[in-house]
């Protein structure tokens, strides 16, 4: 925070989902007690939001109670994000490259949105999230021109990883700015 740091992401940490969900709300905790201005944005992983409705408004309610502000919640699809807002559950959401699953059948951390189709399918993804209730939204791995168009045309915040200027902000990954990446490190 006082670095100049806007946001905090962080994940969850355990084998099984309890004990994930709970380091969770500790960490949450922790981080608010030490950075009492900062926009904490812990994430829920896709077995998690793809659990059921219930599940994922359960662990971002409890993650709001802790003292999280919004809560990226990974692989979320619009109806459930429409869940989630119906609840006031502010969500962070995602599109283009999402490297947890899809970096094995794309061939690595490449860019997305090459064609104009590819690219009309995210800016496509990017509007129905919105329409849901999404609050803001990351775009990765896509070129700046697919990255400002996108930014232009919606509503909410949105913030770039790997994507270029254009967007809202930007965001950079600890481990990516440490050169900490696990092999083979991403070029952005």
């Amino acid at each position: 925070e006082r670095a100049g740091v806007d946001i905090i992401r962080h994940p969850s940490f355990g084998h099984d989902t309890e004990t994930r969900m709970n380091n969770m709300l500790s960490m949450i905790k922790q981080l608010r007690a030490v950075a009492p201005n900062i926009l904490l944005n812990p994430f829920l992983e896709p077995p998690i939001v793809a659990e059921s409705d219930e599940s994922v408004i359960r662990w971002s309610t409890l993650a709001m109670g802790a003292g999280a502000d919004i809560v990226l919640a990974l692989a979320i699809t619009p109806k459930r994000v429409e869940a989630m807002a119906k609840q006031r559950i502010p969500v962070f959401c995602h599109v283009g490259l999402s490297p947890y699953w899809y970096v094995e059948w794309t061939g690595g951390y490449v860019r997305v949105g090459k064609t104009a189709e590819d690219a009309l399918k995210i800016y496509q993804e990017a509007h129905d999230l919105q329409e849901a209730g999404a609050a803001m939204l990351t775009i990765e791995m896509t070129s700046r021109e697919v990255t400002a168009e996108i930014a232009k045309r919606l509503r909410i915040p949105v913030l770039s990883i790997a994507g270029g200027a254009g967007a809202d902000g930007a965001e950079l990954l600890h481990a990516d700015l440490l050169g900490v990446s696990p092999a083979p490190i991403p070029k952005h």
